[in-house]
């Protein structure tokens, strides 16, 4: 059931292969001291809606060191401008159990940037969630959105060689990432960058199971690997 719940908190609600970055030929970072618009969501649940606090004041953290401002978005306006293209598109959305389509956010998300250019002078807006990601196991690690983790485990017999535990194990498993979407004053798209963060579950080698993790988000420094890769385009 925990994991249940914890999947369906993610925005996200589908595991994505860790391959699907793009930043677009044309992008050009804002030049020093240009002001950045942050739309970051946060999750109701526990326990990412401490991730989405620890990432909206990592996000704010890491592009002032790069030399940026930043101002947050008000939630309500976004979603205002989401219902509207939804039901341009003539959809009906209920919450998070129907969303909007990507088609209705996307235009949301560029009519956003456009506003926030013309009423604030913001250079672009950078859209921030947790979400779900598919990360490849190899042996007792597992590598995904430019991290690579040990899995955790328990059950694991006092005597059991180090290396032998989770020898053996291949495919993938879901992990969670940082995603960053930047969309320019123009209303276009100029990258979608993803970050590992952590690995919610641990395997317990008794029961042949697994279980989300209780320590899941505790402080923000996973949270803070894991943007720093996903804001590459804008700090390297």
């Amino acid at each position: 059931m925990k994991i249940l719940l914890l999947c369906l908190a993610l925005v996200a609600t589908t595991a994505r292969a860790a391959s699907d970055d793009e930043v677009s030929a044309s992008f050009h970072r804002p030049a020093r001291d240009a002001t950045i618009l942050l739309l970051v969501d946060k999750a109701s649940a526990a326990p990412l809606d401490r991730a989405g606090a620890m990432l909206e004041k990592q996000l704010q953290k890491q592009l002032a060191v790069a030399g940026y401002r930043t101002a947050l978005v008000d939630v309500a306006d976004y979603q205002a401008l989401e219902a509207s293209e939804a039901a341009a598109l003539g959809e009906q959305p209920q919450g998070r159990l129907i969303p909007a389509s990507d088609q209705a956010k996307s235009r949301a998300l560029a009519k956003l940037a456009q506003i926030a250019r013309t009423e604030s002078h913001c250079e672009m807006l950078i859209r921030a969630r947790i979400v779900l990601r598919k990360a490849r196991l190899d042996q007792q690690y597992a590598e995904w959105d430019g991290r690579r983790r040990g899995l955790l485990f328990e059950g694991v017999p006092v005597h059991a060689n180090s290396h032998v535990v989770g020898a053996g194990m291949s495919g993938t498993t879901n992990a969670l990432s940082v995603e960053l979407v930047g969309i320019d004053g123009s209303g276009t798209r100029d990258f979608v960058t993803h970050g590992g963060v952590v690995m919610p579950l641990i395997w317990n080698l008794e029961r042949h199971s697994s279980s989300v993790r209780t320590d899941l988000f505790k402080d923000d420094t996973d949270v803070a690997d894991g943007l720093e890769v996903a804001l590459a385009p804008m700090t390297h």
